[in-house]
């Protein structure tokens, strides 16, 4: 009998802080044998003028409740603070040898520009990046104009 080989994924979260119905923790648990999972606080994120005490306080319990419920399915979650996000996602995933990075599409521009670079860093280190559609039910980009623009006008 042949043994496949073993795996390890490294699953980032960002902002849907879930177990259910998380379409990338989905795909890395069903393609490794071992699956690490990250957040990062970033510096940018926490300097920025719109981030009061309200927000920061709900975004720490939230990542009580999600280590929490790693704890109870007998992971845990990795946490860090980085001015360099990618920078450290790729560092945690040399760390833990994982050979693919998971991650939920964002659409924002910050975190889109954030994803390339995280790509453009993971290609000469030999880690797969994959993103997932996963909050919306389709992309933006999918839905262009014949002129490849956002639609500006909605009709029936």
């Amino acid at each position: 009998m042949i043994s496949s080989p073993q795996t390890t994924g490294l699953v980032w979260f960002r902002g849907g802080l879930r177990l259910q119905d998380n379409t990338a923790l989905a795909k890395a648990l069903s393609e490794n044998t071992q699956v690490y999972c990250l957040f990062v606080l970033d510096d940018t994120f926490l300097h920025a003028s719109d981030i009061g005490t309200a927000r920061l306080s709900f975004l720490f319990d939230s990542l009580h409740d999600l280590s929490q419920s790693l704890i109870e399915h007998g992971g845990q979650l990795l946490l860090r603070k980085s001015n360099q996000v990618p920078h450290e996602v790729i560092r945690v995933a040399k760390e833990v040898g994982a050979g693919r990075i998971y991650l939920n599409e964002d659409y924002l521009p910050y975190p889109r520009q954030r994803d390339a670079q995280l790509k453009a860093l993971a290609e000469p280190e030999h880690i797969e990046v994959k993103d997932y559609l996963d909050l919306l039910l389709v992309s933006p980009s999918s839905l262009l104009t014949q002129e490849g623009k956002p639609y500006s006008v909605f009709t029936p």
